[in-house]
């Protein structure tokens, strides 16, 4: 079996990848070299703070390239990363929320040796929505990844550390609503989120379901609970950001039918561009 990597680095942080992103946006493939070139001449963290070609390319150039934003082959960006930059530049807000989402979101059951540390930084934050409010314990943390790790990827070899959960959260720092409270190092649930994280959730939990968009999926109390994990949104606060979404995005609709409780509604996979407007 391949080495599974669990960590979720510390080193991409945030900042870094929105100035690689930047850096590269309008850049014609450029080198590592340049890339730090490029970040002095502007002031960015690169080429300031990060002057090492291997830490840029492990850490945020890396993580980009997990995220589906940079090309594999080449140092440029791919369609997502483009339409990710726009939404970095014009709503920046959205542009963490999706950040967030993407990190959730990517690693799937059907490729579960693959990208491990999305499924780090998925169950860092179920367990810390399980919490409700909680003060952060980075160590209890790791043991109880490391743990729910060994037992769902029989190994006794997890790459999981407290650098791993700071990883997690300084993504979660970045989210509107606060879900992190960075003074008294607290999380607890939103009672918001964005039209844009809900619409996102709703289309992973088709994915999780395994339905086609156009089709009616009845909500119980699972696929709600599903759903307020990926938003870090508190259950009671669910209809009201259901219905405030659905009525920004004519794709996401709710409906209640013949008594039977409470229909969701996704006729098309939500694009970044829908955010753009």
């Amino acid at each position: 079996m391949a080495k599974l990597m669990f960590h979720v680095r510390h080193n991409a942080r945030p900042t870094l990848i929105k100035e690689v992103l930047q850096i590269l946006d309008g850049s014609d493939s450029p080198t590592l070299d340049d890339i730090l070139e490029i970040g002095a001449q502007r002031g960015y963290q690169i080429g300031i703070a990060m002057q090492s070609k291997q830490s840029l390319k492990e850490n945020p150039v890396q993580t980009a390239r997990d995220l589906g934003l940079i090309t594999d082959d080449v140092l440029s960006l791919t369609d997502l990363g483009q339409q990710m930059v726009r939404l970095l530049r014009y709503k920046p807000s959205v542009f963490n929320e999706v950040m967030h989402v993407l990190h959730y979101t990517l690693w799937t059951s059907a490729r579960d040796t693959e990208y491990c540390f999305s499924w780090s930084y998925r169950t860092t934050c179920d367990r810390l929505w399980e919490s409700g409010s909680i003060t952060i314990d980075r160590g209890q943390l790791v043991s109880q990844v490391s743990e729910i790790a060994m037992e769902q990827f029989s190994t006794n070899r997890v790459s999981f550390s407290k650098d791993s959960v700071r990883g997690v959260l300084q993504w979660l720092a970045e989210l509107e609503p606060l879900v992190l409270d960075r003074e008294n190092k607290t999380f607890a649930r939103r009672a918001f989120c964005p039209p844009e994280t809900l619409a996102l959730a709703v289309d992973f939990l088709y994915r999780v379901e395994d339905a086609n968009y156009q089709t009616n999926l009845l909500m119980d109390t699972d696929k709600q609970e599903t759903i307020c994990k990926v938003c870090l949104l508190e259950p009671t606060a669910f209809d009201t950001a259901l219905d405030w979404a659905a009525g920004q995005y004519d794709f996401l609709q709710r409906s209640a039918s013949g008594g039977w409780g409470s229909y969701i509604l996704l006729t098309r996979q939500p694009q970044i561009r829908d955010f753009l407007g």
